[in-house]
């Protein structure tokens, strides 16, 4: 699920009033489960003897804007780092913060405080300070008029953008920029969305030997390891979707399918399914009905949409052709290229351009786990783009057993699949092509002699 952050108070009040075109999603049980012991969740306890405690609390304007949403019940405390001299003071509503998201489970709550020394140094000494607590600074800004500011703020996250905090507490720190009877004011303040805790049916065994996707009429099938491995842990560290605004995922367009179902095969044959809404950037699994939000996990969508994407590399025209090289990887000088301004080398060029546009790609999970294998000929086509397609034979890999029992591993040429890869998209696809494996092989020499 997405995060809408609020900077500034023009955009907050902007966001309040007119929900920013999003959709208020609430969850259906209408409230934050109660933990069994309802023990309270504490951040930076006992860092050090003089950290103040505050206690969160839902924040009024959430409630306000979520009325049917029950605030969580679990106490959350944390334990800020006290600047040194500094003395407690009256809340001061001119200093800025990063906003506040829009969400059920959200707690939060603000310290304020008065120093003798300047926003520089207190800003210097907090920085060090969250450093130690694994933080760094992920946004700034100002609030007030324009062109007149009355305050400075600092975002701090912990390994999660800013306005996501379901893993750590957000904290912001936030300054009046004029001084105030020779003091500086500034304030401290901590949020953190109280996500409910993950149903054990909602996680993917870890034996997944096949996927089944399918999008719309289009079905996809991978088994290759490395991707079932990292979607598969992907889902399984998502957090439940929280109740509040869902901006959707980064692929969902108007007009466009916007759920993606899947299939997770076992080892026995046994099918967990799975659904992903491309709107709400949320998945289901299995029989839990609850939704996992995934607007934090960009690599997951990302992995999930590649599947569907045309590998193909379109064959160029004769007219787009400037030229065909073979490199051989050796020491060996390599031949003259062959340009396309004569009648004999465009009926060169135009046979192979004929073979590229016949090669058949692999299935969307051989071509993704295949590595760029170079020789030992390489026909380059330098195109008049100056984008090249570099076409090479492809290696398989071999097992041999020994007499003794064990199990040799190695690789060969094949003469019936070749790898290609486009300057001009980056792809790398294993194509099925028996006519460019064997000219690779030794039918390239031919040509070049005539």
């Amino acid at each position: 699920m997405k995060r809408t952050i609020l900077v500034g108070a023009s955009i907050f009040c902007s966001f309040v009033l007119a929900g920013c075109g999003a959709t208020q999603k609430v969850r259906t049980d209408g409230g934050q489960p109660v933990s069994p012991s309802n023990e309270p969740i504490t951040f930076f306890a006992h860092t050090s003897p003089t950290d103040t405690k505050l206690v969160l609390s839902p924040d009024p304007l959430v409630k306000q804007q979520l009325p049917n949403v029950s605030p969580p019940n679990t106490p959350v405390i944390v334990y800020l780092p006290a600047y040194p001299g500094a003395t407690p003071t009256k809340p001061v509503t001119a200093i800025g913060d990063m906003g506040t998201p829009m969400d059920g489970d959200l707690v939060d709550g603000v310290l304020y405080f008065k120093s003798k020394d300047s926003q520089t140094q207190i800003k210097k000494w907090y920085t060090q300070q969250f450093k130690k607590l694994g933080y760094t600074i992920s946004g700034q800004g100002q609030s007030g008029k324009v062109g007149n500011p009355s305050s400075d703020y600092f975002a701090f996250t912990k390994n999660s953008p800013p306005g996501a905090p379901t893993r750590s507490p957000d904290i912001s720190l936030g300054f009046l920029i004029l001084k105030q009877n020779g003091e500086t004011i500034f304030k401290l303040k901590a949020s953190y969305i109280v996500v409910p805790p993950r149903p054990k049916d909602s996680y993917l065994p870890s034996d997944i030997v096949k996927v089944v996707l399918t999008k719309g009429k289009v079905s996809k099938t991978i088994t290759d390891k490395q991707w079932i491995t990292k979607v598969v842990q992907a889902i399984n560290a998502l957090q439940v979707s929280t109740p509040g605004i869902s901006g959707g995922g980064t692929t969902a367009t108007s007009g466009t399918i916007t759920t993606i179902s899947a299939k997770f095969y076992e080892k026995n044959g046994s099918i967990t399914n799975a659904t992903y809404s491309l709107l709400s950037a949320t998945v289901k699994v299995g029989n839990s009905n609850v939704e996992l939000t995934s607007g934090a996990s960009p690599t997951l969508e990302k992995d999930i949409e590649s599947v569907f994407e045309n590998p193909h590399i379109t064959p160029p025209m004769l007219r787009d052709v400037q030229s065909i090289q073979v490199v051989l990887n050796s020491t060996s000088p390599n031949p003259k290229p062959i340009f396309a301004d004569s009648a004999q080398n465009k009926t060169k060029i135009t046979q192979l351009l004929q073979w590229i546009d016949l090669a058949k790609p692999m299935s969307y999970e051989q071509s993704n786990s295949t590595t760029m294998s170079f020789g030992p000929t390489t026909l380059v086509v330098k195109l008049n783009s100056k984008k090249e397609i570099d076409i090479s034979q492809a290696w398989l890999p071999t097992t041999t057993t020994q007499p003794d029992g064990r199990v040799l591993q190695g690789s060969k040429r094949s003469n019936e699949y070749v790898d290609v890869q486009s300057t001009g998209t980056g792809k790398l696809i294993r194509y099925y092509s028996p006519q460019l494996a064997n000219w690779l092989n030794n039918g390239w020499q031919k040509d070049w002699k005539q």
